[in-house]
């Protein structure tokens, strides 16, 4: 299997620290580019030119990070990230909605602010968004203890979702008022999974 995938993208991030944590990187090779490129590999694949990308070994295609764990989660040997059901199971797909939907709203802001020219940049856009962050981060802080418990698929969309606030600076401050989602987010970060996914910059050579 083939994961073509960005440095800079959360949603991608997801899927790498999941391969970490199932020892999953034996298995499926990641293709690093840049999707703000358009860049053949990636739309040949992928006409939507996003990254997360699942190349299948018969060449079928999964996109959007959530099916793509899942599916890894399935099919790769090592811990389970997704419980198969009952009250865990939606636990931790509840927790991976409320991130989502926050780094959706990081992402907004990060698009309106750095990407759009400055002058049609909507300031009323953005604070609506940062409002959104804001008040799930405040049901996240609630949730700490329940993220300390282990370190499933949700706990890896949290830490998703806050490296891009830190990586993007899209709500500088974060921490503030919200000391036990602060300390499990620093807590997390010497874990391997975590450690070899910072985002960055410099997108990496392709093997």
């Amino acid at each position: 299997m083939k994961l073509l995938a960005s440095t800079t993208s959360p949603f991608a991030r997801k899927v790498t620290m999941l391969l970490h944590e199932k020892h999953g990187l034996e298995r499926v090779q990641v293709e690093y580019l840049d999707p703000w490129q358009v860049p053949e590999a990636l739309v040949a694949r992928n006409p939507l030119s996003k990254v997360p990308t699942l190349v299948l070994d018969d060449h079928r295609i999964i996109i959007d990070s959530d099916l793509i764990c899942e599916y890894l989660d399935s099919h790769l040997p090592g811990p389970c990230m997704i419980p198969e059901s009952g009250d865990a199971y939606w636990h931790v797909r509840a927790i991976e909605a409320l991130a989502k939907g926050t780094l959706e709203a990081s992402v907004a802001v990060f698009l309106e602010m750095q990407r759009r020219p400055e002058a049609l940049r909507w300031e009323d856009w953005v604070q609506f968004q940062r409002g959104t962050i804001n008040r799930t981060l405040d049901v996240l802080e609630e949730q700490a203890q329940s993220l300390a418990a282990g370190f499933d698929y949700g706990a890896i969309c949290v830490v998703a979702t806050l490296g891009h606030l830190d990586f993007r600076q899209t709500l500088p401050g974060w921490r503030e008022g919200r000391p036990r989602l602060a300390a499990w987010y620093e807590g997390v970060q010497l874990r391997p999974s975590v450690a070899a996914t910072m985002p960055g910059e410099v997108t990496p050579a392709v093997d």
